[in-house]
C-alpha cells in the first residue's frame, strides 16, 4: 500500500528528528561553552562531558537496556532531552548558564544519547522482519550521518549566531516530534 505508514518510516522519522536534535546541540554546545569562557582547557573538557558517557557507560547502559521495555525507554529518554534542551534555553534566556551547568547537563544529555541510541538500534530486530533489517540499519545510518552532521551542525552555529537560545529551543521542539512518533510505535 502506497499510503500506509510502517514501523520502519515511524523509527526511521523519529530517528531523524533525534539526530536532527543531536547536530543541533553538537554545533551549539562548544559555541556556548565558548562564550562563557576563553579558557582553552576548559573549552575542551566542556567539548568532551558529551562523548565521556560512551567511553565509560555505554557497555553497561547498553546491558541495561536489553532488560527494559525499548519504547518506554526512548521516550523517557526523550523526555529527558526536551527538558535538557529547555532548561539549558532558559538558563541562557535569564543570564544564569554559566559552565558548570553547562558540564553537568552536557554529560547529562551524552548519557541519554547512548540509552536512546542504543534503545533505538536494538529495537530494530523486533519492529522488523528480516527481509526488512537491512534497510531499516541503512535508514538509521542514514539519518544519522545527514542529519546530524550535514543538516543539524550547521544550522546549529547559524541558529546560535542568529539568537544564542534558538538551537536550544529547537532541539527541545525535534525530541517531542520524535516523542510523539516513538509513541505511536506498537
Amino acid at each position: 500500500m502506497a499510503g500506509r505508514v510502517t514501523c520502519l518510516d515511524k523509527i526511521w522519522s523519529a530517528a531523524m528528528f533525534s539526530k536532527f536534535a543531536d547536530g543541533l546541540f553538537g554545533a551549539a554546545i562548544p559555541l556556548l561553552a565558548a562564550s562563557l569562557t576563553r579558557d582553552p582547557v576548559l573549552i575542551s573538557i566542556q567539548s568532551n562531558m558529551v562523548l565521556l558517557p560512551w567511553l565509560f557507560f555505554a557497555i553497561p547502559l547498553g546491558a541495561l537496556v536489553d532488560r527494559l521495555n525499548r519504547r518506554t525507554t526512548m521516550i523517557l529518554v526523550q523526555v529527558s532531552r526536551v527538558l535538557i534542551g529547555a532548561t539549558i534555553a532558559s538558563l541562557v534566556i535569564s543570564g544564569e548558564m554559566n559552565l558548570w551547568f553547562l558540564m553537568f547537563l552536557t554529560f547529562a544529555f551524552g548519557l541519554s544519547e547512548v540509552v536512546y541510541d542504543t534503545a533505538t538500534q536494538s529495537s530494530i530486530p523486533s519492529l522488523l522482519k528480516g527481509h526488512q533489517l537491512e534497510r531499516g540499519n541503512s535508514r538509521l545510518q542514514i539519518a544519522d550521518t545527514v542529519m546530524q552532521s550535514f543538516i543539524g551542525v550547521p544550522l546549529g552555529a547559524f541558529l546560535f549566531a542568529l539568537v544564542v537560545y534558538s538551537p536550544f529551543i529547537g532541539i527541545s521542539l525535534c525530541y517531542l516530534v520524535a516523542i510523539f512518533l516513538v509513541f505511536s510505535l506498537r
